[in-house]
């Protein structure tokens, strides 16, 4: 009995230390960065998300994030399940409650391309599994033709096929789909929104958050 509870303590205290804090800062050193702190961010939101993993935190300091450095519309960045995106940080915050969305906003800006809108990324952010978090955010200039017969991953948030997303403390801003522009989940999807704002924006049909068959979407002081 006793050696069975020192080897449950002992992965209980390997699961905790593994979840980590990925720091992102789109004026770092790119060569540089590790994602271990502030002083050696990753320059890149992508390289932060590749290295992430369930239970993992990724701080990204004020900027503007695109989705493609090549101007590829169907280019996002994709969120593995369990991985919590924390938006609105000055780059030099020791604990998360330090932060300031409003006063140091974290962009993800689909305006890649020309100058035209029609040339935008088609999606922002993809969430690819449960348990996702996206906190303090600005999420603009998505763009999908709004007259398409196909919304998929059409959206500024994309949530998969059973996937689930908590979004608290965003700002969708002058984005354009035929429906979800905002949010759009799939099948079996799971969307909650919390103290949001959703402003100019277009849409054809339907709402600005959305999910398909047997979805669920919860939205709070927005």
């Amino acid at each position: 009995m006793k050696n069975f509870l020192i080897a449950t303590a002992l992965i209980l205290t390997t699961y905790l230390t593994t979840a980590q804090t990925i720091y992102v800062d789109a004026d770092a050193t790119e060569w540089l960065g590790d994602g271990l702190s502030w002083q050696t961010a990753f320059a890149n939101l992508h390289e932060a998300l590749a290295a992430a993993t369930d239970g993992d935190e990724i701080w990204v300091a004020e900027g503007t994030y695109y989705p493609s450095s090549t101007d590829n519309p169907l280019e996002f960045f994709e969120v593995p399940a369990g991985v919590s995106i924390y938006g609105g940080f000055k780059g030099d915050e020791l604990i998360r409650s330090q932060r300031d969305w409003s006063k140091y906003p974290t962009i993800i800006s689909g305006e890649i391309g020309t100058s035209a809108h029609n040339d935008n990324s088609n999606n922002l952010l993809s969430v690819m599994g449960e348990n996702v978090a996206i906190n303090g955010l600005v999420l603009q200039e998505s763009y999908f033709d709004p007259t398409a017969s196909s919304t998929y991953a059409s959206s500024a948030i994309y949530v998969d096929i059973s996937g689930s997303v908590v979004v608290n403390n965003c700002r969708f801003f002058d984005c354009v789909s035929r429906s979800g522009t905002a949010i759009k989940g799939g099948a079996y999807s799971s969307i909650t929104m919390n103290n949001c704002l959703i402003e100019n924006n277009t849409i054809n049909e339907g709402n600005m958050v959305t999910s398909d068959i047997d979805g669920s979407v919860t939205i709070r002081h927005c």
